[in-house]
C-alpha cells in the first residue's frame, strides 16, 4: 500500500514540473538589436520601443485634400482651386466650405469624398464654378470616379466629367443646372440630386431649363438614383443607355428622358411639369409608372415596346406614341409601337393614343377623359380622333387584342381604318363602345355593353354582328346583352 502511494506522488510531481521545465526554456529578455530582420525589430538601436502606428497616408496610398504639405500649392488650398494633375487616388479629410472647386486636369483619377461635404459659399468676384470638373480646359477628361459625399449650394454644376467615368453614392443639392453630368459609357449609381427650392409664385410658372439633374452620354448606365425639384429635366440619357430603378419627381421639365435605343426598367416619374417618361425610337420600357405629370404620362416613338407599365392621372394622354421626325423635318406616320400589359387610368386625355401599325395586348384603359360639358352628338359622323377622353385612339393598321376599355369619357376604342379589334371588353363608356371610320376594320369576338351612345357606330363589312353568347352560332360574333 505504501509503495503504491509513493509511486502516485512521484507521478504527480513529474506532471506538475514538466510544464515548468518547458516554459523555463530560453531567456525572457528580448533579443539584442540587430539579431532579427529589420521588419521584426520591436526596439530601436537605443532600446526604446519603435512607433508601430501608421499614418492615414500610409494606410491609404492616396493624396489628402486639402494637403498638409505647404509646398503642394495645387492641393493645399492656397490657390483658387484644388487642382489634380497626377493620376491616382485622392480623398477629402474635412468639409470644403467656400468657392474653391476641385479641377481635374488628367485622366485616371478617383476622388473619395469620404462622407464629407463640398459646400459653396460665395467668396470670389467671379461666377460660381463647377464643384468637381474635368472639363476646365474645354475638353471633358474621362476615366474618373467621384464617390461617397455631398455637394451643396450654388455651384454652377455639381459634377462634370468626361466618358468612362463613375459617380456613385453622391448627394447633390441646390444646384441650378446639371447636378451630375458624365460623358458616354459612364455609370451613375445610387445618387440623389435635388434642385434649389424655388417657389414659382408670384412670378408665374418656371420655364424649364435645358439642363438635367442627372445627364449621361451614350451607352451609359444610371441605376438606383433620384432627381427632385430640378429646374429642367430630372434624368436624361443620350442613346443606347440603360436607366434602372430610378425616380424623378417634382421637376420643372420632363421626368425621365432619353434618345433612341435606350432601355428603361423599374422607374417612376411623378408630378413633373411636362411628360413623365419621354424616349426616342427603338426603346424598351418595362415595369415603369408615370403619374400626375402635367402633360403625357409616357411619350414614345417608332419601334418602341412598353410593357407592364402604368400611366395614371396625367394632364394629357396616358400613353402617346409619336412617329419619328425625319432629318428633313418631315413628320412620319408609322409608329409601330407595342403596348403589352399596360394600364392607363384617369388621365385627362386619351388612355392610349397612337398612329399606325401599333399592337395592344392585354392593356386596360379606364376612366380617361374629362367632362368639360361638350355633348356627344349621336347623329354626328363621330370620326376619330376625338380631342380627348377615348380609351384607345388609334389610326390605321393596328391591333387590339384581349384589352379592356371601360368608363372613358368618350369612346372606348376609336380608329380610322384597317384595324383589328378582337377579344376585348368595351363597357360603360360615355360615347360608343367602338367608333371606327369605315367597315374595313375587323371587329370580332368582343364583349361590348352598356356604352351610352351605342355599341358600334358602323355595321356590316368586317364588323361581326351581335349575338347572345348562350345561343350564338357565329364564331366571330360580338356580344352585347
Amino acid at each position: 500500500m505504501k509503495t503504491n502511494t509513493s509511486i502516485r506522488f512521484l507521478i504527480l510531481g513529474l506532471t506538475l514540473t514538466a510544464p515548468l521545465a518547458v516554459h523555463a526554456q530560453g531567456p525572457l529578455s528580448p533579443p539584442p538589436f540587430g539579431s532579427l530582420p529589420a521588419s521584426d525589430e520591436a526596439l530601436d538601436s537605443t532600446g526604446a520601443p519603435k512607433i508601430s502606428m501608421k499614418t492615414l497616408t500610409q494606410t491609404d496610398p492616396g493624396q489628402p485634400i486639402p494637403s498638409l504639405d505647404p509646398g503642394a500649392i495645387d492641393l493645399n488650398g492656397s490657390g483658387p482651386a484644388y487642382t489634380i494633375t497626377t493620376p491616382g487616388h485622392y480623398f477629402l479629410t474635412q468639409d470644403l466650405v467656400g468657392d474653391k472647386p476641385i479641377v481635374i486636369d488628367v485622366e485616371g483619377v478617383t476622388i473619395d469624398l469620404r462622407g464629407f461635404e463640398m459646400r459653396y459659399v460665395p467668396g470670389g468676384a467671379g461666377a460660381p464654378p463647377v464643384a468637381i470638373t474635368s472639363g476646365a480646359s474645354g475638353i471633358d477628361l474621362g476615366r474618373i470616379t467621384v464617390k461617397n459625399g455631398r455637394i451643396v449650394g450654388g455651384w454652377t454644376e455639381g459634377v462634370h466629367l468626361g466618358g468612362q467615368s463613375l459617380v456613385r453614392d453622391l448627394q447633390v443639392a441646390g444646384i441650378e443646372t446639371f447636378g451630375i453630368y458624365v460623358g458616354g459609357t459612364s455609370r451613375v449609381a445610387d445618387c440623389q440630386v435635388k434642385g434649389p427650392q424655388v417657389d414659382p409664385e408670384p412670378g408665374g410658372p418656371v420655364t424649364p431649363g435645358p439642363h438635367s439633374g442627372i445627364w449621361a452620354g451614350s451607352c451609359s448606365v444610371i441605376t438606383g438614383s433620384t432627381a427632385h425639384g430640378i429646374l429642367g429635366k430630372g434624368i436624361e440619357t443620350d442613346t443606347g443607355s440603360t436607366i434602372e430603378n430610378c425616380t424623378a419627381c417634382g421637376n420643372v421639365g420632363c421626368g425621365i428622358v432619353g434618345g433612341k435605343g435606350n432601355t428603361v426598367r423599374g422607374s417612376t416619374a411623378r408630378h413633373n411639369g411636362s411628360t413623365g417618361i419621354d424616349f426616342g425610337d427603338g426603346c424598351s420600357i418595362a415595369d415603369c409608372v408615370a403619374s400626375d405629370n402635367m402633360t403625357e404620362g409616357f411619350k414614345v416613338r417608332t419601334g418602341t415596346t412598353v410593357q407592364n407599365s402604368v400611366a395614371r392621372c396625367n394632364g394629357l394622354d396616358g400613353f402617346l406614341a409619336e412617329s419619328v421626325t425625319g432629318a428633313d423635318g418631315e413628320q412620319g406616320v408609322e409608329t409601330a409601337v407595342n403596348f403589352l400589359q399596360c394600364s392607363a387610368s384617369r388621365n385627362i386625355g386619351d388612355g392610349f393614343r397612337t398612329g399606325i401599325n401599333t399592337l395592344f395586348s392585354h392593356c386596360t384603359a379606364d376612366h380617361n377623359g374629362r367632362d368639360d360639358g361638350a355633348p356627344i352628338d349621336p347623329d354626328g359622323p363621330l370620326m376619330p380622333p376625338a380631342p380627348d377622353g377615348d380609351g384607345y385612339d388609334v389610326a390605321d393598321g393596328s391591333k387590339l387584342e384581349n384589352c379592356v376599355a371601360t368608363h372613358n369619357f368618350k369612346h372606348g376604342v376609336t380608329g380610322l381604318r384597317t384595324n383589328m379589334i378582337a377579344n376585348c371588353t368595351v363597357q360603360s363608356n360615355a360615347g360608343f363602345g367602338v367608333a371606327v371610320l369605315t367597315p374595313e376594320n375587323v371587329v370580332v369576338r368582343n364583349y361590348i355593353r352598356d356604352n351610352v351612345v351605342g355599341p358600334i357606330n358602323l355595321a356590316g363589312g368586317s364588323i361581326a354582328p351581335f349575338e347572345l353568347p348562350s345561343v350564338g352560332t357565329n364564331p366571330h360574333a360580338n356580344y352585347d346583352f
